[in-house]
């Protein structure tokens, strides 16, 4: 009676351990999947931001050749730049002299390019977190340009959830290069510094960074600027509320290109 129990016992044992065992393998075949559908996660997003883009660049296009065929322009001849040179210039370029002063800095470096990275919250979170003396600008589809800088570092962002907002950032400011409203490049700081850049999660699908009550960066066509923007930050404009993209919420615009640069002294 006895052997049997102490067989019956061995051979539940041997089950168990049968089980675990089956059990840990499942689990480890669990992980590898999917640590291999998030890396087709980022993939996907990476194209996806991709294919918006070029739809803006073909929009943009046939909208530049509509104008240059009313001038008539195309029936003269036209001196151009050659393409090594016109290939080497950044939408920024002419700007960098003014931001550099602006951030008290002399060197600089590109973190984050959208072409090259993808328009996403999770490329751009992954190339920004940690970085310090960082500063954003964004080109959009009608040919505006501004951007912020923030002087301290930025935070991990989180995997998932809405996001936060950088606090307590003294030497945040934001910056308009080139808008409808403005005939020279304008620098602008906040009432009370204590909100700065928003970080969003990774997984978020709809938006990629933006600032506290001023301009926020979607996928797409989603992105404006908050009708509070006035009331936070030192302006005495008219219109104020329209300098960075010539329009504020519920109006909308698109994202051409986003650029991160770190800045570091000489």
């Amino acid at each position: 009676m006895f052997n049997r129990k102490s067989k019956k016992e061995k051979k539940d044992k041997s089950q168990i351990e049968e089980q675990i065992q089956k059990t840990i393998i499942l689990e480890e075949e669990l992980n590898q999947t999917k640590k291999e559908l998030d890396e087709s996660n980022k993939a996907v997003a990476l194209l996806s931001s991709r294919v918006v883009r070029l739809e803006n660049e073909y929009k943009q296009l046939h909208t530049i050749i509509d104008q240059i065929k009313s001038t008539g322009i195309l029936e003269k001849k036209i001196e151009l730049e050659p393409a090594d040179v016109v290939l080497s210039k950044n939408f920024y370029d002419e700007y960098i002299n003014q931001l550099s002063e602006w951030c008290g800095m002399k060197n600089h470096e590109t973190l984050y390019d959208s072409d090259e990275d993808g328009l996403t919250a999770r490329a751009f979170n992954y190339k920004t977190c940690g970085q310090i003396h960082t500063m954003t600008i964004v080109q959009t589809t009608d040919g505006c340009i501004f951007g912020s800088y923030n002087s301290i570092e930025i935070p991990d962002s989180k995997e998932k959830g809405y996001g936060f907002y950088m606090t307590k950032d003294d030497g945040f400011f934001c910056f308009i290069l080139k808008s409808p409203l403005i005939k020279k490049p304008i620098k602008v700081v906040r009432k009370d510094p204590f909100y700065s850049t928003k970080v969003y999660s990774c997984d978020n699908d709809k938006w990629i960074t933006g600032i506290h009550c001023g301009y926020y960066l979607g996928i797409e066509d989603s992105s404006f600027v908050s009708g509070k923007f006035s009331m936070y930050y030192n302006i005495e404009m008219e219109n104020a509320v329209n300098i960075f993209s010539g329009n504020h919420f519920p109006d909308t615009f698109s994202v051409f290109k986003v650029v991160v640069l770190k800045w570091s002294p000489e």
